[in-house]
């Protein structure tokens, strides 16, 4: 259940990201279920190999460090920097071009040296609401002691966050493509 309901919601902020960087203002419809392949588990994948790719360092570095362990600390922050740099390129990349290929380091950090100030701008702003995102589960329960309210309002605002910095990542394409030169021939 989890990797299914990961992979939809996955599959749709790509879709949040694609319909603001088309200029859309309304939200996209949500997936369909016709090709659950193609619809979750292709999505699903995709996160995994995000994940993998801006955060595998940082998460290896957790359980083994071959530094004193003076340096390993500075070692976990360090990739952690690395990986909380490149995750968001890396899925507005997977958002425009919808293929893992995508997620190639040389080409991720060559698109954020085309427009450094705009992407550092908008890497914060996503950053923060991604930061938020992870907090809220932490903040709502202990102030709503009722049964299953504070699961059903954190999954709303998660829902809302999550949008939020999806939508930051499509405007970003849409005011910097040129730039970019992605689709350019």
């Amino acid at each position: 259940v989890g990797i299914f309901l990961m992979g939809y919601l996955f599959g749709y902020a790509k879709r949040i990201v694609a319909s603001s960087a088309n200029g859309e203002a309304e939200p996209p419809d949500w997936p369909d279920f016709g090709d659950w392949q193609q619809d979750i588990v292709a999505p699903f994948g995709q996160l995994v190999a995000l994940v993998a790719l801006t955060f595998g360092p940082a998460i290896v570095l957790r359980w083994w460090h071959p530094f004193v362990e003076t340096y390993a600390g500075a070692a976990r922050i360090a990739a952690t920097a690395l990986g909380a740099l490149l995750a968001p390129m890396g899925m507005l990349m997977l958002a425009m071009l919808d293929t893992v290929a995508a997620l190639n380091p040389v080409a991720l950090l060559w698109s954020i040296l085309r427009i450094p100030l705009h992407y550092l701008v908008a890497a914060a702003a996503f950053e923060l609401v991604a930061g938020a995102y992870w907090t809220v589960r932490d903040v709502v329960g202990p102030l709503l002691p009722v049964p299953l309210l504070p699961s059903l309002l954190n999954g709303f605002i998660s829902l809302y966050l999550m949008t939020v910095g999806m939508r930051i990542l499509g405007l970003l394409y849409r005011t910097q493509k040129d730039k970019l030169g992605w689709f350019n021939r």
